[in-house]
């Protein structure tokens, strides 16, 4: 069974990749209508397909799928009847259809509402099914801006000027650079996400890991090769989960990024609750195994047979949880890539794959070699105090979580999550003392009704506080960034240093030891570079943008800004030491 689900697993990953690499070459430019663009013009798709590759056309038979073109137009614009290149007929598991091969165009006319002259922004989305051996899917999404005037000016990131102004796109990658596009992002993200193990947001879990492995030492091999799978299973498949909603909240507008899930209060609190519990598991205050343990025989069977391997699973689960607020070494430019605009589901998805596929390396590698786990202690009464022992990093976690709950919310909301917490604690304890095999039918109706009191007050109080809008500032801080300030303190000959993070994000609270150390300073006060703070820590469309334009998905993000060439900063690694903050400040004052 297990073998047949990690095979399962793999194929449909593999599957993820090969449509990462179906990108045929998608362009878009505009074409004027008569002898001004106020006399109409056309938007211009052009797909360049591989050698050997078809496409089909706007229609298809049912083993298909049809090619579609759409246009998002601004507002009093409206698009026409779009117009396809003549297509082809090709033949395929002895059905024929019509279709393309090396290149496709489609045409389609735009009016432009009457009195409107300045820049309009266009659009143009299309998905395909390129076939040659197998048939894999693709999809993409292109910008371009035509000047609505007295001559024709259209641009986009892959466009460039004729003589006549307009622009003539430029063939976008063919398959062998996608292939090493795909290729290195995909290794970032191997790398990075290998790396998120030593990153200070997932040393909660690395103990518990370090207790399984103890606990298996002495199983058999394939056993543990199967939990080592399973634990990879929930890895990935948490990542997918991020890299499909993320998707889905870009494709509807929304400027978010990694770690975006902890910006709402109710995610924060609900990790709050899932430390405390897990917290208070490991410290021994409740069992769920006593529970368990009245039920049938044939349960008791089946628990035995899949409790292990479900207890992996959701322990990637978690790992992904707790790594969700820090980002490493590489991962920034990984996440950037997948998350950047034209970026294909499938690319996406591939490249958060290969992140959790990094992360959970380690511990296959482990898993894999004998040699490795034998090293590790053998199973003792040492392990009751080691876990216990455990317990305290999940609560110093959920220390942490009600910090960035209080900047979310106010002091009130503070209190109100803090008593739910020990509401919660009560019921667990009342569950761990009362619901064993020891204990009456009678207590354990009593204490059940008293956990579910507890649980209920600690549910209503956690809601009332994660609902609480935040304070009102009595005073701005400072050094806050905005744009405004950026330019205006570079245009009085200022360096200045940006420093964006999240209270959330502990990669950026440890990076705060390099920016506020000795060196630094120092290098502030010799050169009179200026500090400002971009505060993610609840959303914020400007510092979204600000991101985006440095290919990254999420915070931390530093950059240093010289007055003398103020478009183009020092963007700094993920991880600092103070030498690189000094270092960055005094080249950017040379």
């Amino acid at each position: 069974m297990m073998k047949r689900l990690f095979l399962a697993f793999i194929f449909f990953y593999a599957c993820l990749i090969s449509a990462a690499l179906a990108e045929v070459g998608f362009s878009v430019s505009a074409k004027m209508g008569g002898k001004t663009v106020k006399d109409g013009f056309s938007v211009l798709v052009k797909f360049d397909i591989s050698d050997g590759s078809h496409i089909y056309y706007k229609t298809a038979p049912d083993i298909g799928m049809p090619t579609t073109v759409q246009l998002d137009l601004p507002k009093g614009f409206t698009a026409g009847e779009p117009i396809w290149q003549k297509p082809g007929k090709f033949s395929q598991f002895g059905q024929e259809y019509l279709g393309y091969g090396k290149t496709a165009t489609v045409e389609i006319p735009v009016s432009i509402p009457k009195g409107f002259e300045g820049d309009a922004q266009i659009t143009a989305k299309a998905s395909w099914l390129e076939c040659n051996q197998t048939c894999m899917p693709g999809e993409a999404k292109k910008e371009i801006t035509v000047y609505i005037g007295t001559y024709a000016h259209s641009t986009n990131s892959h466009a460039k000027e004729d003589s006549r102004g307009a622009a003539t796109p430029e063939k976008q990658s063919n398959s062998g650079q996608s292939f090493r596009k795909l290729s290195a992002v995909c290794l970032a993200a191997l790398i990075g996400g290998m790396i998120l193990n030593l990153m200070p947001c997932v040393f909660p879990v690395l103990g518990l890991k370090i207790l399984s492995f103890a606990k298996n030492a002495g199983q058999d091999r394939g056993k543990i090769m199967a939990q080592a799978m399973m634990y990879t299973a929930g890895i990935v498949a948490s990542f997918w989960i991020l890299a499909g909603v993320l998707i889905a909240l870009k494709n509807a507008g929304e400027g978010l990024g990694w770690g975006f899930q902890l910006q709402s209060p109710f995610f924060v609190a609900a990790m709050a609750w899932l430390f405390t519990a897990i917290g208070l598991n490991l410290f021994g205050i409740f069992e769920m195994g006593y529970a368990v343990a009245q039920t049938g025989s044939k349960f008791q069977f089946k628990t035995s047979a899949l409790g292990p391997y479900a207890a992996a699973f959701f322990s990637g689960v978690l790992a992904v949880a707790v790594a969700s607020p820090c980002t490493a070494p590489f991962m920034g430019t990984a996440l950037g890539a997948a998350l950047a605009e034209g970026a294909s589901a499938a690319f996406t998805f591939s490249v958060f794959g290969f992140l959790g596929l990094g992360m959970a390396l380690p511990y296959i590698a482990i898993s894999a070699f004998p040699t490795v786990a034998k090293m590790l202690p053998k199973p003792g009464a040492w392990m009751e105090t080691f876990k216990q022992i455990l317990s305290f990093p999940m609560f110093a976690a959920v220390i942490w979580l009600a910090y960035v709950f209080l900047l979310q919310t106010s002091e009130g909301a503070l209190a109100g999550l803090l008593l739910s917490l020990l509401f919660l604690s009560f019921a667990l304890f009342l569950f761990g003392k009362f619901f064993t095999p020891q204990s009456g039918a009678k207590t354990k109706i009593v204490a059940g009704a008293f956990s579910i009191i507890a649980l209920a007050g600690a549910l209503y109080l956690s809601i009332g506080a994660a609902e609480t809008k935040p304070e009102a500032k009595t005073g701005t801080q400072s050094n806050a960034w905005s744009e405004e300030k950026q330019d205006k303190l570079l245009k009085e000959g200022k360096i200045v240093y940006v420093d964006f993070t999240a209270s959330w994000c502990l990669t950026c609270q440890a990076n705060k030891a390099a920016i506020y150390s000795d060196a630094a300073k120092r290098a502030f006060e010799r050169t009179g570079a200026v500090l400002l703070v971009g505060d993610w820590t609840n959303r914020s469309e400007e510092i979204s943008a600000q991101l985006k334009r440095f290919g990254r998905a999420g915070v931390p993000l530093n950059l240093v800004y010289s007055p003398s060439d103020p478009n183009n900063p020092q963007v700094l690694p993920a991880l600092l030491t103070p030498e690189i903050v000094a270092e960055a400040i005094d080249k950017a004052a040379r």
